[in-house]
């Protein structure tokens, strides 16, 4: 064949090459994503159902199981297990002239009460057990919601104020022995110790050494700003004093009053909260949006120092959402309070709360909505991410099938709920908010959560959205198909005869594979991408 056949090839060859480099371009770049997967493991899916309670071994369900509840005071030991006590929900059982308790499955009037219960959560078992019922005889804390919590592991439980009926503020301590199984109140005096007035949904932290609370509710609704410590081994009280500085572009001098805030501990080192409540005289039961913030703090318990680190100290502000997956700059949650959070490496995770989102149709007696969005804060660059849930507040979730993962699971708008981690897995129960019919209420389900590692194109296929292409983007990726197809075949007939090029069989694409960091997921797992049901065997190669 003629050299200039040949050189029209060529020339033909490198054209396409152009053109194909410049689609790759154009096209949704490949990225690394982490995606949230929730499960509905137990626990029913409608509002206000009672516990499941077995006081003398007569409960024919086999097992026992908290009812619906918010607002517990919850700690996590060493081992993994879960204690969980008081809180505000149902609780109540109809007991017979022999103490034998009625298993009842709601109540009528959905009226909730305080509670005094403490359950433990068996995380290797996956059991609930009730530890301490309100029957009992003994001398036990007073039924009461928004407590702090601590403790030691297999040594002892520390309870510290909360609110009661009336919005009554508590100072009491309570002590909860774990070999004997019994409750002792701490005693201090006015006159010889130091220690915190009562108070209410205070933001508190628990360290190795000590419980850190700030702020709170006093009893006639105003708001605290001071800071205290409670050492576990010493069993005293300290007045923390603290400097304040600053990383964001605010001038902000202190911290201010706070209740109800998400609280963090990073390595027995920084104590982080974000948003909660500043405004005075905040009656907390008439869930109003006036005084929410979305400022991130973070105390470094070395220095004594309070860091401002990112948000906004003013009042009602939306949220920035940005895009899914991406971390930006300007992203910030909305104002909001009573959120639940965990610790995972640089980063600190946050989900739903009472609060509001995106909606600017706010004035100081709108009420707040319950929250599903999934937020997470690198503390190595200081930015959020948006990682899942709705930026639509009070928009409702997906329970799916009990104990079947599936990427569009998505648990119901909620606050004050248990969130713990174990083996990278996030355990979620119960909260107020909505459940699967979109009912208001108390909830006592209880969900599981692990990320899955993947890559695909942004925007593309996890995301359910096509990239739009401008016209002339249109013609050259019709051009390059074209150009490559035809030169493609030319090559593949004469390529051989007439250039003397090698022929090669195309090695094997490599899969798309779903690397999971957390929960591996066994080959029938079900999976959903982009409207597709599909298993783990039939993910296509990109």
């Amino acid at each position: 064949m003629s050299s200039t056949l040949i050189t029209i090839r060529w020339i033909l060859f490198l054209l396409c090459s152009v053109i194909s480099a410049h689609l790759v371009n154009s096209l949704p770049k490949l990225e690394h994503y982490e995606i949230p997967i929730w499960t509905w493991v137990d626990g029913p899916d409608i509002i206000n159902q009672t516990s499941i309670i077995d006081i003398n071994g007569n409960n024919q369900q086999d097992r026992e199981y908290p009812g619906a509840r918010s607002g517990s005071a919850v700690w996590q030991d060493g081992n993994g297990d879960v204690w969980m006590f008081g809180g505000e929900g149902f609780d109540r059982k109809d007991v017979d002239d022999n103490d034998n308790v009625t298993i009842e499955t709601s109540i009528d009037d959905d009226s909730t009460e305080l509670l005094n219960s403490l359950w433990k959560f068996d995380m290797t078992k996956h059991i609930w057990k009730i530890i301490y019922h309100r029957n009992h005889d003994d001398d036990i804390p007073t039924a009461r919601h928004y407590a702090a919590v601590c403790g030691v592991t297999d040594k002892f439980i520390l309870i510290f104020g909360g609110l009661g009926y009336s919005a009554a503020a508590y100072s009491d301590m309570w002590l909860f022995d774990l070999q004997s199984f019994k409750w002792h109140q701490l005693l201090f005096t006015q006159s010889s110790d130091i220690f915190p007035e009562a108070r209410g949904d205070t933001v508190y932290w628990c360290t190795r050494e000590s419980l850190w609370i700030y702020g709170g509710l006093r009893s006639n609704s105003e708001v605290l700003a001071d800071f205290w410590k409670f050492s576990l081994t010493l069993k005293s009280w300290e007045a923390v004093n603290t400097t304040t500085e600053q990383l964001g572009r605010e001038t902000v001098t202190s911290v201010g009053t706070k209740s109800g805030a998400i609280s963090w501990v990073v390595d027995d080192e920084y104590l982080y909260m974000f948003g909660g409540n500043k405004v005075q005289n905040y009656q907390h039961y008439r869930h109003l949006v006036n005084g929410l913030t979305s400022d991130l703090w973070k105390f470094s318990i070395e220095t004594n120092t309070w860091t401002f680190v990112k948000g906004f100290t003013e009042r009602k502000h939306l949220g920035k959402y940005g895009n899914m997956w991406e971390a930006q700059p300007e992203n910030n949650p909305g104002c909001r309070q009573h959120g639940m959070s965990w610790v995972e490496g640089n980063n600190l995770w946050m989900f739903g709360g009472e609060g509001v989102t995106t909606d600017p149709n706010l004035s100081m007696y709108s009420r707040t909505n319950p929250l599903s969005d999934l937020w997470r804060f690198d503390t190595s660059n200081n930015m959020w991410t948006w990682m899942g849930g709705s930026k639509v507040s009070d928009t409702g979730g997906f329970y799916g099938v009990k104990g079947k993962q599936d990427v569009s699971n998505q648990p119901t708008p909620r606050c004050e709920s248990l969130l713990v981690t174990y083996n990278n897995t996030v355990y979620l129960f119960g909260g107020l908010g909505h459940d699967r019919y979109q009912n208001d209420g108390w909830l006592n389900d209880l969900w599981t959560m692990v990320l899955i590692n993947t890559t695909s194109y942004k925007h593309f296929m996890l995301d359910k959205k096509t990239v739009p292409l401008s016209p002339a983007k249109a013609f050259l990726m019709t051009l390059g198909i074209i150009t490559g197809i035809s030169i493609l075949f030319v090559f593949a007939t004469w390529g051989k005869k007439c250039c003397n090029l090698p022929r090669h069989k195309p090695s094997a694409k490599s899969p798309a594979g779903f690397d999971v960091k957390y929960s591996p997921l066994s080959d029938d797992t079900e999976f959903t991408i982009t409207g597709m049901n599909t298993s783990m065997k039939e993910i296509p190669n990109l």
